[in-house]
């Protein structure tokens, strides 16, 4: 099982009326490492949330990671679904979907999680 998490631009909720700036897919298996990194916010409590509420949350998770990489790591899953490294790399496209959006729109960037 995934979640899709993208970035838009638009009004939000609405995507009818907004553009997608990026898409990704990650596996719950990383839900641990990021509720983690988030500070115990979960990846559906992005589902909404504005690009400028999610770029602080999103840049400390990344801060966090890159400066105490075990920490995380022990949160890899013994399947094999997600790890470490996949986690960054989510959460560089969502940051950089973020960043983008605010240059575009600082209103009107928002954050879909389903």
């Amino acid at each position: 099982m995934s979640w899709w998490a993208n970035v838009w631009i638009g009004q939000v909720g609405d995507t009818d009326k907004s553009v997608k700036v990026c898409d990704i897919n990650v596996t719950y298996n990383l839900g641990p490492m990021f509720r983690e990194a988030f500070d115990g916010v979960g990846f559906r409590d992005f589902n909404n949330m504005k690009a400028k509420d999610a770029l602080p949350i999103l840049r400390g998770a990344v801060e966090a990671m890159k400066n105490d990489p075990d920490r995380f790591k022990k949160h890899n899953p013994s399947n094999g679904w997600g790890d470490y490294e996949g986690a960054m790399e989510t959460l560089a496209v969502l940051l950089d979907g973020c960043e983008h959006a605010m240059q575009v729109s600082p209103d009107l960037g928002w954050v879909r999680v389903s």
